[in-house]
């Protein structure tokens, strides 16, 4: 007489198909759930960071205010507000106010390019002191290949501030 507990091999291969389909469906959606939070992923990181870190004023600031959870959290969200945008608003307004006077550095660098030489410590480098030397005299000399190598810097740097930008702008928001 068989055993009551074997189950047909259908049986067997279905539940086992089941499992394999619950264990890739769940699979997917944490995929699914990773690739919808990937560009959060920073903001949240930083605001559990913040979290965390205030954690403790925010505790004295409801017993403060007589247990205003609400109260305490505006507080605290106006100070972080002013301790993170106030300096990045400074920057950019420094950035914007004095713009003018990099191109006239960038300008008078560019006129007494002949008269500049490499810090001491810089030639004195072991095996590349003497080639970045070399390497600057002839730089400077030569209007052209100052021209020329600032283009080839100024493409990647480009493309590099153009990628940070969003970057820095999403995390700010």
């Amino acid at each position: 007489m068989p055993p009551a507990s074997s189950a047909p091999p259908a049986a067997t291969q279905a539940t086992r198909f089941e499992q394999y389909a619950r264990i890739t469906a769940v699979a997917l959606l944490v995929l699914g759930c990773f690739l919808i939070l990937q560009p959060f992923l920073g903001a949240i990181l930083f605001a559990g960071v913040l979290c965390f870190s205030t954690w403790p004023a925010f505790i004295r600031l409801r017993d403060r205010f007589g247990g205003r959870d609400w109260l305490a959290a505006l507080v605290l969200v106006l100070v972080m507000i002013l301790a993170i945008a106030l300096p990045i608003a400074l920057a950019a307004q420094a950035l914007v106010v004095h713009s003018a006077e990099m191109v006239e550095v960038a300008r008078g660098f560019l006129e007494r390019r002949d008269s500049i030489e490499l810090p001491e410590f810089v030639r004195s480098i072991p095996v590349l002191g003497a080639w970045l030397d070399e390497y600057w005299k002839v730089l400077m000399q030569s209007r052209d290949g100052l021209v020329s190598l600032a283009k080839r810097l100024a493409d990647p740097a480009k493309v590099m501030v153009v990628a940070m930008g969003p970057a820095v702008a999403q995390g700010f928001i």
